[in-house]
């Protein structure tokens, strides 16, 4: 059993931890699907494939889902907040 790097619930059963692209960086959707990642900072790129844009958007709009969520959404985040492009949005600013 791995340990996720966001495995918390907010204490409300609906999830994690809020995410948010990290300073400097943007996602752009492409026509054929997927999605480019681009940090201006650093000039670093990456790319996404269909699924993991879909699953990206998923995460900036409602956050890590809870325990009981997809694995795969929890990985994605995981790997996303470890390599520097998604950053966790500090309690204060949660609504």
């Amino acid at each position: 059993m791995s340990t996720r790097l966001l495995d918390n619930d907010n204490g409300n059963g609906t999830g994690g931890a809020r995410l948010r692209l990290a300073p400097g960086t943007s996602v752009t959707k492409l026509p054929f699907g997927g999605a480019v990642l681009v940090n201006a900072t650093t000039l670093a790129i990456t790319d996404c494939g269909e699924r993991e844009a879909e699953l990206l958007d998923l995460l900036l709009v409602h956050g890590v889902p809870g325990p009981s969520g997809p694995p795969a959404v929890h990985e994605l985040a995981d790997q996303l907040v470890r390599a520097g492009w998604l950053v966790t949005e500090p309690s204060a600013e949660r609504n």
